[in-house]
């Protein structure tokens, strides 16, 4: 009778560490599922998805040195917005607006952060600079002519993913760097002025559909080209 019931004991104590271990099993699984879940996916790049530049966020109290992280250029739109190249005075949207036209000439401007909320400029020109990256414009709504000469631009991607409706003319001419343009979806663009074969050694690939309004596309030697509607 004893060894009966020792042997129930025993069988009892078996089963009960079996139920207590099994749902440790379950949530082990359950995490390795919640860790294959999260697990970040790769980003990928393509000639018209590349990353986009986060829109500028204006708050309350910032400065134009805040905004513009290049001094060169906040010192530029500082002076159109203001009248002062003061850039650690308090920056409004309200005088931002009023910035129609940007020349930042020669000021060794490198980056444009910021640049994107002029949304009621019409004209800019920030030649003879260090620029490499133009995505901050590409959201300005009244943009109608644009002019990078002389600069360190590697790509000109403007496409329909892109916010320019008004955009009718580029200069985009000696940037010895500049391997690839996309401007197509672009139905305003008339006029996109690039250097000669000398000064575009780089230049290997355009894209240009779907651009009925384009009459001038310069003069480059290039190996892969992408024209329909133009």
């Amino acid at each position: 009778m004893k060894r009966k019931i020792s042997s129930i004991i025993v069988v009892g104590i078996m089963f009960f560490q079996s139920l207590t271990t099994y749902p440790f099993i379950t949530e082990a699984k359950e995490n390795e599922q919640k860790e294959e879940i999260n697990k970040p996916s790769k980003i990928t790049k393509g000639l018209t998805n590349s990353l986009k530049y986060t829109k500028t966020i204006l708050e309350t109290g910032d400065t134009y040195d805040s905004v513009f992280p290049d001094s060169a250029l906040a010192k530029v739109v500082a002076k159109e917005a203001t009248g002062s190249e003061n850039t650690t005075q308090l920056v409004t949207q309200a005088d931002l607006n009023k910035i129609k036209s940007l020349n930042g000439y020669n000021k060794g401007i490198s980056v444009l952060t910021g640049i994107d909320l002029l949304v009621n400029v019409t004209s800019i020109s920030l030649n003879n600079n260090q620029v490499t990256d133009i995505s901050p414009i590409d959201q300005l709504p009244n943009l109608v002519s644009l002019s990078v000469k002389n600069n360190q631009i590697s790509s000109l991607i403007l496409n329909a993913q892109n916010q320019l409706p008004k955009l009718t003319t580029i200069d985009i001419e000696n940037n010895p760097d500049l391997n690839t343009i996309d401007i197509q979806d672009q139905h305003q663009l008339v006029d996109v002025k690039t250097s000669g074969y000398t000064g575009l050694r780089k230049l290997t690939t355009v894209i240009a559909k779907n651009n009925p309004e384009l009459v001038n596309l310069g003069q480059y030697t290039i190996r892969n080209v992408y024209f329909s509607q133009v």
